[in-house]
């Protein structure tokens, strides 16, 4: 079975919390972030500011039983919705190829899932590759994410083997719908829910085993976050004045499937050993 991290109120790093509604149109109305910007210049946003609930929601997947619990959770009809993000560990010299993929996030409206891909594409390659695919291959589930074409480059280039990296329909990249905002998502974050995302942890090292629970909630609040954000792109303009108002009548057109982009990877592959013969 996934394992439900210990409770994060336990540490200085904040509470895990469940964000609950039914669909991602039906769930805007239900999110208000807490307090306006003059209240919460000084303020990080934690989990349980955008996902509220008092059970524990981050699952650690790590065994095959936690795939398969991983697995039957994304078949489920409530899965409408995710926001991706993962991390690896930084470089030392600048310069040099990065690390492969540490862990995959995957947030819904009540969990974020958080995968251990480095132990799992060497223990349980098939079943996670199943398990995947029923996020990245299905047309019914949208997929957030922020610069979205750097992750799922890293994810391609960091587990080629993987047929789930390979195909992603339904993509909406919030850096797309709302420009380049200045700090990237932690900017996008304070301007649209009133806060700044932590990101001391950013830097650290993600392939330390286990995590830590600093960064355990960095890893959730990153993929969390982007699904915050679409509920207020979603909400009707008379329920948060201005804010993301200019971008609700195109984000739709603007779903797009990366097979393309993989295949153009493949192709800048093949003409680099082209020419290294």
């Amino acid at each position: 079975m996934a394992s439900e991290w210990p409770n994060m109120e336990e540490n200085d790093n904040g509470g895990d919390a469940q964000y609950s509604s039914e669909v991602a149109q039906e769930q805007s109305q239900n999110f208000q972030p807490r307090g306006g910007n003059s209240e919460r210049c000084h303020y990080y946003l934690h989990l349980s500011d955008v996902i509220i609930s008092d059970e524990n929601v981050i699952w650690w997947v790590d065994t095959i039983e936690g795939l398969v619990d991983a697995t039957n959770y994304f078949n489920s009809p409530e899965v409408k919705v995710v926001g991706i993000d993962c991390e690896w560990k930084p470089n030392c010299l600048r310069g040099e190829d990065p690390n492969q993929v540490s862990i995959l996030q995957i947030a819904t409206e009540k969990k974020v899932l958080i995968f251990d891909m480095i132990g799992l594409s060497e223990g349980e390659h098939d079943a996670l590759d199943t398990c995947l695919k029923v996020v990245f291959h299905s047309p019914n589930i949208l997929k957030l994410g922020y610069a979205f074409h750097r992750d799922l480059e890293q994810l391609f280039e960091s587990y080629r083997d993987l047929e789930c990296f390979h195909f992603c329909d339904g993509i909406l990249d919030l850096q797309k719908v709302y420009g380049s905002a200045k700090g990237g998502l932690s900017g996008l974050t304070k301007t649209i829910l009133g806060s700044d995302l932590n990101k001391e942890r950013r830097m650290s090292n993600w392939e330390r085993r286990p995590l830590t629970p600093s960064q355990l909630h960095y890893a959730a609040l990153d993929a969390a976050v982007l699904i915050a954000i679409f509920n207020i792109l979603c909400l009707e303009p008379s329920s948060h004045g201005s804010a993301g108002t200019e971008h609700m009548s195109h984000w739709k057109s603007l779903v797009t499937c990366c097979t393309t982009y993989v295949k153009r990877i493949e192709r800048n592959s093949e003409v680099n050993l082209k020419a290294d013969l």
